[in-house]
């Protein structure tokens, strides 16, 4: 766990992306037999014990490689989806 949390503090949000998607890659097979509200279910309550191999993710994690550009790209469509969001919230 204290290799994760150095990770995250040495790459930030490159690094929390590049986990989450070792976290999603590792949990595929479960994902991809379940629907929206198993899914759903899953990563409310049962995401600890659906999941027991960290070695796995830090495996996976270092096969993501992500460009800083890609994070750039991310973030401007993020900021996109919000600035719609919040003028729909307005328009409502």
């Amino acid at each position: 766990m204290f290799y994760i949390i150095l990770i995250i503090l040495k790459d930030r949000w490159k690094s929390i992306i590049k986990l989450s998607l070792a976290f999603l890659s590792d949990l595929q097979p479960i994902l991809v037999k379940m629907d929206i509200s198993g899914i759903t279910k899953l990563f409310k309550e049962n995401v600890r014990t659906a999941h027991k191999n960290i070695k796995q993710v830090l495996s996976n994690y270092h096969k993501f490689k992500i460009k800083n550009q890609e994070l750039e790209e991310l973030k401007e469509k993020f900021f996109i989806e919000m600035v719609k969001t919040k003028l729909s919230v307005i328009n409502y």
